[in-house]
């Protein structure tokens, strides 16, 4: 959706040119053109997120403003309802706001109890029924998620200018940024410090000219692994916003399979299957499909890692939904759920959602089932297994690490700033000031598309320090990681890796442990 963006001031240009001049006349080599690597991506990075800022203050007042509208229109909604229609009207609003006086009292009326308490608790043993009015479900299914198309507009740079400006910068700033790390690159020649370099600007930039030819004249093709995503594209991720709309071709091709026919954005299709790949490695994300299942047709859709783990949804019947753990080569039913909305023949509103190791299938945005996967993965793709599918909505929503939701609801409209968080304490352990110590020593090291597993395997060999991954950064244990150092500070290695793993090395008493802070 977009790349990245840099602003450099009079300071920062007067500092790029002393080092470009000191580069044009003396050739580093080592640490030294590694920590100047290292402060060129800094500075970069830096003064992205600066840039963004201007921008993002009119994304957050769309995004407030669209929240408060929804609740708006729900509480109008309410008082026009019917009686059936006001429970689930009322029930996302209290799920928003618990304290709203009318919403509640419509459960009152109905002699029902109220969903949550005035503190947002859900109430135990709660049931919420399945609304009937399917213009209703999708109404407030799109206040709670907007369709794609409703995002584009809003970042569209025709109709924003804050976003037309970042646009136009970010151009500017990526042509900046390749010229001065080609630059490092050509100076550390000798040495051989391109292999330091060139990789990890394929992170920022796997189609830059530079990162081509270089592993052009290795014989080998640019590696598959993360890549950088401008905070623009981080926003949208964070705030739910982001995501494949596989009836979409023109935007979202299918890695494996055929797009739906007639799809082009509106209603299509499915015939056999069709994958669609990630930009990014989630612990949760959420399909959302809107479909009629023709009577005996039993599909089945996937979200799964690189290594077809994951899990399983599957329309057994006119009544009964099966999960099912994939584990590549076998699978382990998970759970059936009996559904009192019927599954054929109708146009079927499911969400089927993982978080983590969960994994919740609603109905018309309310929860009838829900399993426990055995271990949690890096999901990157989705499989669509169908004879024949007629569908009106199918989109992947990359998800934020947020809490464990009970069903779908209206994202919270915010009441104004939040609270700052408290400062975490410095720890005084002796081990901290032995980890701080330890984090200067020089390591080298040359990973290739190798397995996170492998590399922590490595670090620990090379240090003689205690590298683990906790339980959610196993689950990138097989991601592949492609970075080179050579004579690099311990420091600088873990800031480099965690770009390009995006695992973070956490000090402990033991060592170090990699956690996904996802």
């Amino acid at each position: 959706m977009s790349a990245s963006v840099v602003r450099l001031g009079a300071c920062h240009l007067v500092r790029c040119a002393v080092v470009l001049a000191l580069l044009s006349t003396t050739r580093l080599v080592g640490e030294d053109l590694a920590a100047l690597t290292d402060a060129a991506i800094k500075r970069f990075e830096e003064l992205t997120t600066r840039e963004f800022r201007l921008v993002e203050d009119s994304l957050e007042r769309w995004r407030t403003g669209r929240l408060r509208q929804s609740m708006g229109e729900l509480a109008l909604m309410l008082s026009k309802a019917t009686a059936a229609d006001q429970v689930f009207i009322a029930y996302h609003i209290l799920d928003a706001n618990p304290t709203n006086r009318l919403a509640r009292q419509v459960f009152t009326d109905q002699k029902l109890a109220a969903p949550f308490d005035d503190k947002g608790e859900p109430t135990p043993g709660f049931s919420m029924p399945i609304c009937e009015n399917r213009a209703l479900v999708d109404k407030v299914a799109a206040m709670t998620y907007p369709p794609f198309d409703v995002v584009r507009e809003a970042i569209d740079p025709q109709k924003n200018p804050s976003v037309k400006n970042y646009f136009s910068k970010e151009r500017d700033a990526q042509r900046r940024f390749q010229t001065e790390m080609a630059d490092l690159a050509k100076r550390g020649a000798g040495s051989n410090q391109a292999d330091v370099i060139l990789p990890m600007l394929a992170y920022y930039d796997p189609g830059s000219a530079a990162v081509k030819e270089y592993y052009r004249g290795k014989g080998k093709t640019v590696p598959r692994q993360r890549t950088w995503f401008p905070p623009l594209d981080r926003w949208l991720l964070n705030q739910e916003l982001a995501g494949i709309d596989c009836l979409d071709d023109r935007v979202f091709k299918p890695e494996m399979g055929q797009p739906p026919a007639g799809g082009k954005g509106q209603p299509g299709t499915f015939h056999g299957s069709a994958a669609w790949r990630f930009p990014e490695f989630l612990r949760n994300c959420r399909m959302e499909l809107i479909a009629t299942i023709p009577p005996g047709s039993q599909p089945a859709f996937h979200i799964t890692d690189d290594r077809q783990r994951g899990v399983a949804l599957q329309v057994a019947n006119a009544t009964t939904i099966k999960l099912t753990h994939l584990t590549g080569g076998a699978r382990e039913p998970l759970a059936e759920i009996v559904s009192k909305f019927p599954l054929e023949g109708v146009s079927l509103p499911l969400q089927f959602e993982v978080r983590g190791n969960r994994v919740f299938v609603k109905l018309a945005s309310v929860l009838i089932g829900e399993a426990k996967l055995p271990a949690e993965y890096a999901y990157n793709r989705v499989t669509v297994h169908v004879s024949q599918l007629p569908a009106t909505q199918c989109r992947l929503r990359f998800l934020s690490d947020l809490p464990v939701p009970a069903a779908d609801s209206i994202a919270k409209a915010p009441t104004g700033p939040a609270a700052p968080a408290a400062p975490a304490t410095p720890a005084s352990a002796p081990w901290m000031t032995e980890r701080k110590a330890q984090l200067d020593k020089p390591v080298t090291f040359a990973f290739a598309d190798t397995s996170v597993e492998e590399v922590v395997a490595y670090l620990s060999q090379v240090t003689g320090l205690a590298f683990a991954l906790d339980a959610k950064a196993q689950a990138l244990k097989d991601l592949p990681v492609t970075l080179t150092g050579k004579e690099m500070r311990l420091k600088t290695a873990l800031e480099w890796l965690q770009r390009v793993s995006d695992l973070e090395a956490v000090p402990s008493e033991k060592g170090f442990t990699f956690t996904w802070k996802k």
